[in-house]
């Protein structure tokens, strides 16, 4: 369970725990791939993204140099993304201007959907007095996305792993969370939805972790014990 005894400080992970994309990744790359002759159906964009997304993986997450990364990087591996989705459907490279677009639109705070109830546990935390702040491995769009969705207010520090230099899991990139909120590991609770990356990243950091698992799935990362929810509805007590 959370030692709120203990607990001083709360950051959340954002794309799938703060936000998720609207409706779908085709839906947001559809208009975008018309108006540069790439005839394609929403569903067909949206059945590619995953092979696309797995293609880059291990290199996004950068597992073999222990998740180091830079704001560089972060540019490179989404240039090399929107290649991967192009790739099925077009033997052409991706001209700067269809990429320029696609990530434009991203960092737009309609592109998202706020999870349900997020805004009245960060409204929770902030009466309790908590520290908080955000921390994803997606790149600097994020800054963008946290104003522009009204959230910038409930949080002390909002960071993208290029920030700090170290993508999730890495140890490293929780240690800094907690060097910047000024406590201990310990001290400090990661949410997230990812088993792995989110959870397990934070519990062998030294953190506290809560689980937001929507779906409400079982993950063999994580012991039954893990503390989780599924809709943010449910959370405020645990902070009570």
């Amino acid at each position: 369970m959370i030692d709120t005894t203990r607990l001083r400080a709360v950051f959340f992970d954002a794309d799938d725990t703060l936000y998720s994309v609207r409706e779908s990744v085709g839906t947001q790359y559809h208009p975008h791939f018309k108006a540069h002759d790439v005839h394609v159906t929403i569903e067909e964009i949206d059945t590619v993204v995953p092979l696309a997304w797995q293609a880059l993986t291990a290199s996004y997450e950068n597992r073999e140099d222990n998740h180091i990364t830079t704001h560089e990087r972060d540019e490179s591996i989404w240039r090399e993304y929107v290649q991967n989705v192009l790739s099925h459907f077009s033997d052409k490279p991706v001209t700067e201007s269809l990429y320029q677009s696609i990530y434009h639109e991203f960092a737009k705070p309609e592109s998202r959907v706020l999870s349900p109830y997020v805004t009245e546990l960060l409204h929770h935390l902030r009466e309790k007095g908590y520290i908080t702040g955000v921390l994803t491995n997606n790149d600097k769009r994020v800054h963008t996305l946290i104003e522009g969705l009204g959230l910038a207010h409930h949080f002390d520090f909002v960071f993208c792993a290029s920030d700090l230099g170290y993508k999730k899991p890495a140890k490293e990139v929780f240690h800094r969370l907690a060097e910047k909120a000024n406590c201990t590991a310990s001290e400090l609770l990661y949410i997230g939805d990812c088993p792995h990356n989110d959870i397990q990243g934070a519990f062998n950091a030294g953190c506290q972790a809560l689980w937001y698992n929507i779906n409400d799935t079982h993950s063999y990362d994580l012991h039954r014990n893990t503390p989780s929810v599924q809709c943010f509805r449910f959370a405020k007590q645990l902070f009570s």
